[in-house]
């Protein structure tokens, strides 16, 4: 998260206006966690998303690869632009597939 707080509206509580400086972390379960943020006025926690080790492993690819774009030709980067989408598509999938494990034994 940037070092700029984001306005956000409670919506599904108390309808209050706030700031989130920073998002919160947990483990929850099967090594699991939960990214998430509360609102500071009726503590209503909205989750960001939850993430496996396979996710994390797939955002660490993510990093390498935004990491190794810095002067490339453009069928390179049409490549990398090609892996970039499969590793989003993969990194949704791995979250969706946590959050199906947190939430179904809750």
């Amino acid at each position: 998260m940037s070092d700029k707080p984001i306005q956000a509206t409670c919506d599904a509580g108390c309808k209050k206006v706030f700031s989130i400086n920073k998002l919160k972390t947990k483990l929850v379960k099967n090594g699991i966690e939960k990214t998430y943020f509360r609102c500071p006025h009726c503590k209503h926690e909205y989750i960001a998303f939850y993430a496996s080790q396979e996710t994390k492993k797939l955002q660490k690819k993510m990093r390498k690869l935004h990491g190794s774009v810095k002067e490339m030709d453009e069928q390179t980067l049409a490549t990398l632009s090609k892996k970039e989408t499969e590793l989003k598509a993969l990194i949704k999938q791995s979250m969706d597939e946590a959050r199906r494990i947190v939430e179904r034994e809750e």
